[in-house]
C-alpha cells in the first residue's frame, strides 16, 4: 500500500467519531499565513514574486484553490503539504511556460502558490482539504518543499528581496507555452532561402530578433524560426523588420560542429507592424 493511501486511510479512521457523512463536512476553510505566487525556471536561476498572488493575514482557501484550479479540468494539479516547514503548495501544470536566456536556451519555467502557515492553521488546512470530495485526489505530502531554492528566495526580508530581483530577472523574456507550443513577438530580421526537407516538404528558415535591455544596455536576442508549405507563401507579403507574432514547437538539436542550436518550428504567423522605409515616411 502507498504512503498516501495509509495516511488517509488513518485519516478515515480518525473521522469515525463524526456522526456525519465521511466528505464535505466542513464546508468552507479560513486560516491566517502569508502566501505568495512565485515564477522560477526550474533550475531556479532565475525566481520572480507574482504581486498580484501576494496575501498577508486571513485566508479564504475555497477562493485560493478555485483561483488555481479554474478552467484545467484536463491539467495536472497538486496541493502539496510539507509537514516539515508547515508550508502548502499550489500546482497547477496549466501555468507553465519557458524562459528564455539570452544565449536561445529555452528553459522550463513553472508558477506556484506557497502558503506559509502557523501550526494551527497548517493543520485546518491538511484537514479541510483530506475531507474535501473536490480537493482530495490532489493530495501529496512531502519532506521537502517543491523548488525550496525559489521558496527561500522570495520569502525573505523585503530589502533582500529587493536585491535579488535586481540581479536575477535581467536579461530574460517570459516566453508563453500553450501545449507545448511557444508564441514569441520580434522584428523579422532575416528571410533564407527556400529548400526541401528529408520528407519532401519545402522549407524556410527566417530570423526574428527581440531587443531588450541588460545591465542598462539595449541587447539583441536572434531566434531562428523554421516555415514549411503554405506558411513558405506567407512570408512573400513581409519585409525586414516587420513586427511579427509566431506560434511553434520547440525543436533542439546538435549541430554538425557539436553546438546546441534551437529552432521553432512554425506552425502560425501573423504581422503585427508593417515597417516602413525612409522615403515612405516622408510621403
Amino acid at each position: 500500500m502507498k504512503l498516501k493511501d495509509k495516511i488517509l486511510n488513518r485519516f478515515a479512521d480518525s473521522l469515525k467519531k463524526y456522526s456525519s457523512k465521511d466528505f464535505d463536512y466542513i464546508t468552507s476553510c479560513e486560516i491566517s499565513g502569508k502566501v505568495k505566487g512565485i515564477f522560477f525556471t526550474t533550475d531556479c536561476t532565475t525566481v520572480k514574486e507574482l504581486k498580484d498572488k501576494t496575501y498577508d493575514g486571513l485566508i479564504n482557501v475555497n477562493d485560493i484553490l478555485e483561483e488555481e484550479f479554474k478552467n484545467s479540468e484536463y491539467n495536472h494539479k497538486e496541493i502539496v503539504f510539507c509537514d516539515n516547514d508547515k508550508v502548502v503548495c499550489i500546482y497547477n501544470s496549466k501555468n507553465n511556460s519557458y524562459y528564455e536566456d539570452v544565449h536561445e536556451c529555452f528553459t522550463k519555467a513553472e508558477k506556484r502558490l506557497y502558503i506559509k502557515c502557523t501550526d494551527k492553521s497548517y493543520n485546518a488546512f491538511k484537514e479541510y482539504i483530506n475531507q474535501s470530495s473536490k480537493y482530495h485526489n490532489y493530495i501529496l505530502y512531502k519532506k521537502e518543499i517543491p523548488y525550496k531554492k525559489a521558496f527561500s528566495k522570495v520569502f525573505k526580508e523585503e530589502e533582500q528581496m529587493k536585491e535579488q530581483n535586481n540581479t536575477t530577472t535581467s536579461g530574460r523574456k517570459e516566453i508563453k507555452m500553450y501545449d507545448n507550443y511557444v508564441q514569441i513577438t520580434g522584428k523579422l530580421s532575416n528571410i533564407g532561402k527556400e529548400f526541401i526537407k528529408k520528407d519532401g516538404e519545402k522549407a524556410r528558415f527566417i530570423d526574428i530578433k527581440q531587443e531588450y535591455e541588460y545591465n542598462g544596455k539595449i541587447k539583441y536576442n536572434k531566434i531562428s524560426v523554421m516555415l514549411s508549405n503554405e506558411l513558405i507563401n506567407d512570408i512573400l507579403n513581409m519585409s525586414k523588420n516587420d513586427t511579427i507574432s509566431i506560434k511553434g514547437k520547440l525543436h533542439s538539436y546538435v549541430d554538425k560542429d557539436n553546438n546546441p542550436k534551437t529552432v521553432i518550428n512554425c506552425t502560425d504567423i501573423d504581422i503585427l507592424e508593417i515597417s516602413k522605409n525612409q522615403n515612405e515616411k516622408t510621403k
